[in-house]
């Protein structure tokens, strides 16, 4: 895993998934990204899910978008993803993130089933959002992502134009 900060001890798990997304993007587009260290990290990541514990809110975050990053990576872990997606009342945030690891692996209809009731505008302010670097633009751009990736896209432009004005306006990011 890696430190959210240099010569940190301890991993960050949202760092983790966040770098690992990054630099799993990165090498599908071409560019140079080690190959052990991408091996080493997506095992780790791969341990951090099987041993995923769901004690608080933000872990379900955290287990969810490492689930769609172990999925772009072509290391999906179905029993991991199932047992996330079998957990009651998850968040809309974590429905987004857990149904685009479903859509990277053309699993539309448990990413739909996953969505049924949630809409592309509702965010969920909670008190542990600031674990994993969160805001309303944050979650609405993962929403509009996993809108993208399952192909809807009058909801996903809805969303974008609501993205859009955000950037526009005077507000701080």
């Amino acid at each position: 895993g890696l430190g959210y900060w240099p010569g940190s001890e301890k991993p960050s798990a949202w760092g983790t998934n966040y770098a690992m997304h990054f630099l799993i993007l990165a090498k599908q587009n071409g560019y140079f990204v080690q190959e052990n260290f991408l091996n080493q990290a997506v095992k780790y990541m791969q341990r951090e899910a099987r041993n995923f514990s769901n004690k608080y809110n933000y872990q379900k975050l955290e287990q969810a978008y490492r689930l769609y990053v172990l999925a772009l990576a072509g290391k999906a872990d179905f029993s991991a993803m199932n047992r996330l997606a079998s957990v009651t009342k998850l968040s809309n945030v974590v429905r987004y993130r857990l149904a685009s690891a479903y859509a990277v692996l053309n699993k539309l209809d448990m990413a739909s089933k996953l969505l049924e009731g949630v809409t592309n505008q509702e965010v969920d302010a909670n008190e542990d959002r600031w674990r994993t670097y969160g805001s309303d633009l944050r979650d609405k751009s993962m929403a509009l992502e996993t809108l993208v990736l399952m192909d809807r896209k009058e909801e996903s432009f809805s969303l974008l134009k609501d993205i859009a004005e955000e950037f526009a306006s005077d507000r701080w990011l």
